[in-house]
């Protein structure tokens, strides 16, 4: 079931039992039933879940706390009976004393976790300078999560008899995350790699100890504050890590840590998936799908945005091959075709791509085939252009087009920097320049309707040519330059093929696309 609401409707819609309205600065998305708010609940795997704010899981011995009931459902709760080692109840968290306090985990349910498994926490580590455990496997060193050093230098991650050295430890609260996977074992730090070895063999056959070491010795306490701590019973994919992550930071006020790309820095997780338009789902997937991880909600939002916006106007089904070449994360990604086949890549690299700003040719050597033959389209039902995110060519490069228009008849290209775009559209009988002024950012684009004229947008505006089409060249469109020939060194990003259309309406569509993309990427 797919429901829209219109497009400036600064809400989200979750429909089922548990509706959550949450305000966001975009168009309206609408989930699917059952959404609403994303917890570790939502996680395969769900072993262990403590979580500090939730009060009625905490039960009091004064201002100590002698339980910590684990939300999981599976009955793993901390306890500790000797008053004298109980943490106390602090605001929003448990803070253990680093002299003689802890508690333990020793139901069934968490003995049988194995690898892989992976540990989550919002920690505040206050003095970590010698080595300190967060948490422990009760004996034998198993799956042991330490802070400081033991002779090994600054460490910050997990521990199997000699640490698993990380980057300069970070003792202040933030988002962990100790993935115990075999052979190689993983540490993030507000989504950010910082750490990876081998940590052996690891389980919690013995049940995990909070904030002391196996054997209590009295220097293996930690002085530590407990926000939350979540244990999961199955390898997790990236895209539920970094939901993980994504909910942890927002419900502590630590989303300012996270990285600019991560995908839940700017709005936390939602359960379900949104019912975006079915062309614009199927683009957001392949796109992710090709870089291996989510896009931040609002770019999806763009995306599905403009799909419904060109469907609204009625010129989506008139955009036949075409590519948004901007908003992916990786260059893979943005090679993503939105209507037809996908464009082949000469030479484009990775450093070529901004998210942002799209692609930037060279001139010489870079360029994109669309695989959409020029002679596809009726002769006079046409219609290409690109949006240049910046204007950096010289005179006569183009921008798109099959065929090199000073020497064949029929050619079928736009571009030309200097004063003004010289337009070559589909099958012209002469060269037209328009307007005499340098392009801005902006969409350039040319269509035909008629046997006797087309249109061109240029700089927000749109001018006619009259010109008589002719028998188009049979030749694959190329993306920034003609036929492989007058590159450009010019950034662009996005591209159409395709019928005639009205591209006051197109330009407006992609203007709004770009802008949307720039703000939801931090």
């Amino acid at each position: 079931m797919a429901i829209r609401i219109g497009t400036s409707t600064p809400s989200k819609l979750y429909l089922g039992v548990n509706e959550v309205t949450k305000a966001y600065f975009g168009a309206s998305e609408v989930y699917s039933t059952g959404g609403g708010a994303w917890t570790p609940a939502d996680l395969t795997g769900l072993a262990l879940w403590l979580d500090a704010a939730d009060s009625s899981t905490i039960t009091l011995n004064g201002t100590d706390v002698s339980q910590w009931d684990d939300k999981s459902g599976n009955g793993n709760h901390a306890a500790q009976a000797v008053a004298a080692n109980q943490p106390a109840r602090v605001t929003n968290g448990i803070q253990f004393d680093g002299t003689d306090d802890y508690m333990d985990i020793t139901a069934a349910n968490i003995k049988t976790v194995t690898q892989p498994f992976l540990y989550a926490m919002v920690v505040d580590l206050n003095s970590g300078a010698t080595f300190k455990p967060v948490t422990d496997g009760i004996t034998n060193n198993l799956d042991r999560v330490i802070t400081g050093n033991e002779g090994a230098g600054d460490n910050d991650g997990m521990w199997s008899g000699s640490p698993v050295n990380a980057a300069t430890q970070v003792t202040a609260t933030a988002v962990r995350v100790y993935n115990f996977a075999s052979p190689s074992s993983s540490y993030f730090r507000n989504g950010i790699s910082v750490a990876s070895g081998d940590s052996g063999a690891q389980n919690p056959s013995n049940g995990i100890r909070l904030g002391a070491d196996h054997d209590l010795s009295g220097a293996n306490y930690s002085n530590i504050l407990f926000n939350e701590y979540v244990v999961i019973d199955d390898a997790l994919s990236p895209t539920d890590r970094q939901k993980l992550e994504g909910y942890l930071a927002h419900k502590w006020g630590l989303t300012a840590n996270l990285p600019a790309d991560h995908p839940y820095k700017l709005t936390p997780p939602y359960t379900g998936e949104p019912v975006y338009d079915p062309d614009a789902q199927a683009y957001i997937t392949a796109v992710e799908t090709a870089d291996g991880q989510a896009l931040e909600e609002g770019v999806r939002t763009a995306i599905n945005d403009f799909v419904v916006g060109c469907k609204d106007d009625g010129i989506w089904d008139a955009i036949k091959s075409s590519a948004i070449l901007a908003g992916a994360r990786t260059l893979s990604g943005a090679l993503q075709p939105l209507a037809g086949t996908a464009p082949t890549n000469f030479n484009f690299v990775s450093g070529d791509y901004d998210r942002k700003t799209g692609l930037k040719g060279d001139g010489s050597t870079k360029y994109l085939d669309s695989n959409r033959n020029a002679n596809v389209d009726p002769q006079d039902d046409y219609h290409i252009s690109v949006y240049v995110s910046a204007d950096i060519g010289t005179s006569g490069q183009s921008y798109i087009g099959a065929a090199d228009p000073f020497n064949e008849a029929g050619g079928t290209s736009i571009g030309g920097n200097g004063a003004g775009p010289s337009v070559f559209s589909r099958n012209r009988t002469s060269n037209v320049t328009f307007f005499g002024v340098p392009l801005q950012v902006g969409l350039l684009g040319s269509s035909r309707s008629s046997p006797s004229s087309y249109s061109v947008q240029y700089n927000g505006v749109n001018g006619v040519a009259n010109e008589t089409s002719s028998t188009p060249n049979n030749r694959n469109v190329v993306i920034f330059g003609r036929a492989s020939t007058a590159l450009t060194s010019s950034r662009l990003s996005f591209y159409s093929i395709g019928e005639a259309l009205d591209l006051a309406l197109l330009d407006a569509r992609v203007a709004t696309l770009m802008t949307a993309i720039d703000g939801a990427i931090a």
